[in-house]
């Protein structure tokens, strides 16, 4: 199951409109018995940290969308506390069609690591490695598809791309080109 949590003041005010000033989106999920590792939550930035460690428990996953929710909310989403303090499931996503930067993954990881390093105060708090690995068996793992897909091991199934670091753009290489196909 697939769904928008806690995505903003407007969300916030049409539950606790329908379910009472001390409701939340987890709350109200949890009361209906609707928390489970069954669900994949996207944003999740209006949750407090109360809310994601009942996630967490529940082993619900979030797939989180950094560029979007910091442009359009202005918040950073909680990804490194839900990962690195709760030992969360999460996988970057993109939201938006064609959303900011084209759904480039490239500037996402980008993002996430910019967003949790600043927000925490320091530079190691969700280093690149982790970024990448949210965007590649993170995301995986959100669909339960990491035995098939995610990373580059005997038997999976596996998209490989080659980025030619060469220029600033990121340009992929594609093969059946000659090296002198690409300036330098």
């Amino acid at each position: 199951m697939h769904l928008h949590l806690g995505q903003g003041g407007r969300k916030r005010l049409q539950i606790r409109g329908r379910y009472g000033d001390a409701a939340s989106t987890v709350s109200v999920l949890r009361e209906h018995g609707l928390l489970g590792d069954y669900l994949i939550a996207a944003h999740c930035h209006d949750t407090d940290e109360a809310g994601r460690e009942l996630m967490a428990d529940a082993k619900v996953k979030m797939a989180s969308c950094q560029i979007s929710i910091s442009m359009i909310d202005g918040i950073v989403p909680p990804l490194s506390h839900y990962v690195e303090d709760l030992g969360g499931t999460a996988g970057l996503g993109k939201d938006q069609a064609p959303g900011p930067g084209n759904h480039n993954m490239f500037r996402e990881m980008r993002t996430a690591n910019l967003l949790a390093n600043v927000t925490h105060q320091t530079p190691t708090r969700l280093p690149a490695w982790k970024a990448l690995e949210l965007a590649t068996i993170g995301g995986a793992k959100v669909l339960q598809l990491d035995d098939r897909i995610g990373s580059l091991e005997v038997g999976k199934l596996a998209d490989v791309i080659t980025v030619d670091l060469r220029h600033p753009n990121l340009f992929p290489t594609v093969s059946g080109l000659s090296e002198t196909s690409f300036p330098t």
